[in-house]
C-alpha cells in the first residue's frame, strides 16, 4: 500500500517527520508488535528534528521533546515589529509560503495570490495541513474551514491581516464613523428642521472642543520655544508671527 502512496502523500508525510521504512524494517517492526503484550501499536519511523519543527503534538510528547523557541523567533513576533504599512504584504507571503510548503513548491512565486486554492490542487488534507501551519505561524484560532471560507491567498491572507492587526484608529474616530453611519440611516432628517438644528449645534460644540484643544496644543509649543529661546530667536518669531 506504502509503494503506491502518490508523491504528494508522500512529501506530505515528510513534512510532518514521517520517515519511509524500508521492507525489513517494517517486517522487523510487524514482528514486534505481534510479540508485545502492548494493546495498541503503530509501526512508524520519525525524524525528531522535522517533529520538533513542526510543533511536537501530543501524542509523540513522551518521545520526541520539543525544543523552547525564543518569542522573539516567531513569525507573530516579527510581523507585530514591521511596520504598519509591511504588515499586510507579509501576511500575504506567509500564506504564499505555508501553500507552496504544502503543494511541494520550491518557493511562494508558484502560489498565484487571487487563484483559488483548490483550482492550485489543495484537497481537503491539505487545506487542514495549511490551516494548521497558518495557526502555528501566527498564534490565532482559526476554523477548520478556513480555506473554504477564504477561498484564495489574498482573502485569506486580508482576514489574517484583520485578525492579527486590529484598526489603530483612535476610539473617538470610531465613535465618529458610527455617529456618520446613523446621520446617514436616519429617516426625516431633510424634513425636521428642529431635528436639523440640534444635530448641526452639537457638531459645532464638538468642533470647538477640537478647535479649542489645538490652540492649547500651539499655545504649549510656543510657550515651550519661547521659554528657551534667546532674544534674537524671540524678535525673529515676533516678526514672522506679526507679518
Amino acid at each position: 500500500m506504502a509503494a503506491r502512496l502518490p508523491e504528494e502523500a508522500r512529501a506530505r508525510m515528510a513534512r510532518g517527520g514521517v520517515v519511509p521504512l524500508t521492507g525489513e524494517q517494517a517486517l522487523a517492526a510487524f514482528d514486534a508488535a505481534v510479540t508485545a503484550e502492548d494493546a495498541a501499536l503503530a509501526a512508524v519511523r520519525f525524524d525528531p528534528a522535522r517533529v520538533r519543527a513542526g510543533g511536537v503534538p501530543p501524542l509523540l510528547a513522551s518521545v520526541i521533546t520539543a525544543e523552547r523557541r525564543s518569542a522573539r523567533d516567531t513569525w507573530a513576533e516579527r510581523y507585530a515589529g514591521l511596520p504598519p504599512k509591511e504588515r499586510a504584504a507579509a501576511v500575504l507571503h506567509l500564506v504564499r509560503t505555508e501553500a507552496a510548503a504544502v503543494l511541494g513548491h520550491p518557493g511562494p512565486d508558484r502560489i498565484d495570490p487571487d487563484r483559488p486554492f483548490t483550482d492550485a490542487g489543495f484537497d481537503s488534507l491539505a487545506a487542514v495541513e495549511l490551516s494548521n501551519a497558518l495557526r502555528a505561524a501566527t498564534g490565532l484560532a482559526l476554523p477548520a474551514t478556513l480555506l473554504f471560507d477564504r477561498p484564495d491567498p489574498t482573502a485569506m491572507a486580508a482576514y489574517l491581516h484583520e485578525r492579527l492587526a486590529p484598526s489603530a484608529a483612535p476610539p473617538v474616530l470610531g465613535a465618529l464613523d458610527q455617529a456618520g453611519a446613523a446621520l446617514s440611516g436616519l429617516s426625516g432628517l431633510e424634513a425636521d428642521d428642529d431635528l436639523r438644528k440640534q444635530v448641526r449645534t452639537k457638531l459645532r460644540a464638538l468642533l470647538t472642543q477640537v478647535d479649542e484643544a489645538e490652540r492649547a496644543g500651539r499655545t504649549d509649543d510656543v510657550a515651550g520655544r519661547l521659554r528657551d529661546a534667546t532674544p534674537d530667536e524671540v524678535f525673529a518669531f515676533l516678526d514672522q508671527e506679526f507679518k
